[in-house]
């Protein structure tokens, strides 16, 4: 279990109390606002309270950060209550980019000289930047269709954007869920009884092994443990293989 805060960072005091870095756990999220920081310090971003749905919803609230914004575009929060979405309204974000749990469970069961052994493996309260999606990166699959559209609007992202930038900016919109727990290695092995054994051995054992074989998450796109080095979920990294062995061992 991994639990840890920063008692102290030295910043100026002009900084919203909602932005200070002091407090926070280490998040592990590259943007930090420090750049002496970068490797640990939590990231700020913009809350985000759905997707404008009307025109009125654009024109009644905070003025957005574009001029462009629209319907089907991510709507901010206005944290700091002056009427207007700004860089003053970002919050920090990256608390949760390092895994606070990380486990392995293994066990086994024996009878009549068959085997079957398990390790499951994984994380829990971890989360990750979904970078693919924030960037319309052209390296994702078809999930990315699922935008929204004036005749779909329960969408899971936001409108597709080219000349604007409301939707690409950093903010928790684009922050998921990515504990996962993987069946690492799953063994089926056989020993044959003494009396079915040549008399040149003293025990056989016959055995077949599968690495990687599932994976349960909420995170559903990419491997959730495929953080590239800026902890985002961008599916660019080589996913784990499946993996297949089949063993003997002789004792004579």
């Amino acid at each position: 279990y991994n639990h840890n805060k920063i008692v102290s960072y030295p910043e100026s005091q002009s900084i919203p109390a909602w932005q200070k870095i002091t407090g926070t756990s280490v998040g592990g999220f590259y943007n930090s606002p420090y750049p002496q920081y970068v490797a640990s310090g939590p990231s700020l971003g913009y809350k985000s309270a759905g997707i404008y749905q009307t025109n009125q919803e654009v024109t009644s609230g905070p003025t957005p950060l574009y001029s462009t914004a629209a319907p089907g575009d991510i709507k901010y929060v206005d944290v700091d209550k002056d009427g207007a979405i700004t860089a003053n309204d970002r919050v920090v974000i990256g608390n949760k980019f390092f895994p606070a749990i990380q486990y392995g469970i293994r066990f086994g069961a024996s009878i009549d000289g068959i085997e079957c052994n398990v390790l499951l493996q994984g994380t829990a309260d971890v989360t990750g930047y979904n970078f693919a999606a924030n960037t319309n990166s052209v390296a994702a699959a078809s999930w990315l269709l699922d935008r929204w559209t004036p005749t779909h609007t329960n969408a899971s992202f936001p409108r597709l954007w080219v000349n604007y930038q409301e939707n690409a900016q950093q903010s928790d919109y684009w922050v998921v869920n990515s504990s996962y727990m993987r069946l690492k290695n799953l063994e089926l092995a056989y020993t044959f009884p003494r009396n079915l054994i040549n008399g040149a051995f003293k025990s056989i054992r016959i055995s077949l092994s599968g690495n990687n074989l599932l994976t349960v998450s909420k995170f559903r796109w990419y491997d959730p443990e495929s953080l590239n080095i800026n902890n985002q979920l961008g599916g660019l990294s080589n996913p784990l293989l499946k993996s297949f062995t089949a063993g003997a061992t002789l004792q004579f």
